[in-house]
């Protein structure tokens, strides 16, 4: 509220570039919108970010808008002309030369004073250049000794030029960026400007590319899809080990989707959105979700040791460890919770764990056991086909 009222009174100070950003909890990222215009032709460049500046105005809950081609200081640039240099005598590097000299002066030498150092520069003519008139009126020796003024083979302009030309991947590029208002999505706002300069007749060899937030995003959700692979896998080879068997892990890993059917409705429910602070969560669940399956498959493989049947061990595992599976999800649940309620910036992933692991709990109760006592009915179907082959196989032979 008080960057907004900021921003109405100052916006009108003549003269001043005034930025005014809100602090926020949470990693640094760049601007929420970011369109950068990538091309070898500075001319073309330029019209296509200033037009695309001038769309991305219009937009509301568009504020701050800034554009590298607005940022630039008037400059002199002089064009000279080859035919006339070449009948006067001269060359390119001696008009440049004589241009330097007398406006910035060359460099002869250092005078030291104690601990400082003075440059000697020596510079022609008399007084300082003060106007175009002074550069036209710099003079210059031919090689046959005849004087020759800058005028006489140059013609200077002054022209708006650019404060630097950033590169991306040896590429020149300009840039429009922007903040939003309170409540407006990057993505979204993004999606809105792709539609809008739908049919926007873009210059051969100019491109557009997205940043900011927009890219921030698909490039987090890359690396987390790989993260939360990694974290399956990893888990995978854990319990393999733990229970000995291959089939074992896949059962409880079955977990990991039920957990995140919990998720987006969690979301949705208490108005949050699928970013990459949910994201966190949702790998946070590969690892925590599994928990009640282990608990269930682990007691249901000690009951089996001791010489229960399979349909007893599965009843007696589901009666024997429902409490101690609800406990530890009330518990996880109930740690989370201040997080979610106290730290906005922190509520998506606190969101998507209570949720998510609620919904794996009560799901996990009724899935695993069907699924374990399957995986565990066709072992023993393939045990006792191969114990009648092998007694076959022995009365054959005797």
């Amino acid at each position: 509220e008080l960057s907004k009222v900021l921003r109405e009174k100052i916006k009108n100070i003549p003269g001043a570039t005034i930025k005014i950003e809100e602090l926020q909890s949470g990693p640094p990222s760049s601007s929420p919108m970011l369109i950068r215009v990538k091309g070898d032709n500075l001319d073309d460049m330029k019209k296509v970010t200033a037009d695309l500046e001038a769309t991305l105005k219009e937009m509301p809950g568009v504020r701050d808008l800034t554009s590298s081609v607005s940022q630039g200081e008037a400059e002199l640039r002089i064009q000279l002309d080859r035919a006339k240099i070449k009948r006067y005598g001269i060359n390119e590097a001696q008009v440049g030369f004589s241009i330097r000299n007398a406006v910035e002066g060359i460099k002869a030498t250092t005078y030291r004073v104690g601990q400082n150092d003075i440059d000697v520069m020596i510079k022609s003519g008399s007084t300082d250049i003060q106007s175009v008139n002074d550069i036209y009126n710099i003079v210059m020796v031919s090689q046959t000794g005849a004087v020759v003024k800058v005028g006489d083979v140059a013609v200077i302009t002054m022209e708006e030029g650019l404060a630097g030309i950033s590169r991306e991947d040896l590429q020149r590029q300009m840039y429009v960026q922007s903040n939003l208002a309170e409540g407006y999505n990057a993505v979204e706002m993004t999606e809105q400007f792709k539609e809008k300069i739908k049919g926007y007749p873009l210059p051969d060899g100019i491109q557009i590319a997205y940043g900011g937030e927009f890219e921030d995003v698909q490039q987090t959700f890359t690396e987390m899809l790989v993260n939360m692979a990694i974290a399956a896998i990893l888990v995978f080879l854990i319990l393999a080990v733990q229970f000995n068997s291959l089939s074992q892990p896949l059962i409880i890993l079955v977990t990991v989707p039920m957990a995140l059917i919990g998720v987006l409705p969690g979301l949705l429910i208490t108005g949050n959105s699928f970013g990459f602070v949910a994201f966190i969560g949702v790998v946070a669940l590969v690892g925590i979700g599994v928990n009640d399956a282990i608990v269930l498959v682990d007691y249901a493989n000690g009951l089996r040791k001791e010489g229960k049947p399979l349909i007893e061990a599965i009843v007696e595992t589901g009666r024997s460890r429902f409490i101690p599976v609800m406990a530890t999800t009330i518990t996880t649940a109930g740690g989370i919770l201040p997080l979610s309620i106290q730290e906005k910036f922190f509520q998506p992933m606190g969101v998507a764990l209570i949720f998510g692991l609620c919904t794996a709990s009560v799901l996990t109760l009724v899935i695993i056991p069907v699924l374990y006592t399957s995986l565990e009915m066709r072992k023993e179907k393939r045990m006792a086909k191969k114990q009648r082959k092998q007694s076959i196989l022995l009365e054959a032979e005797e």
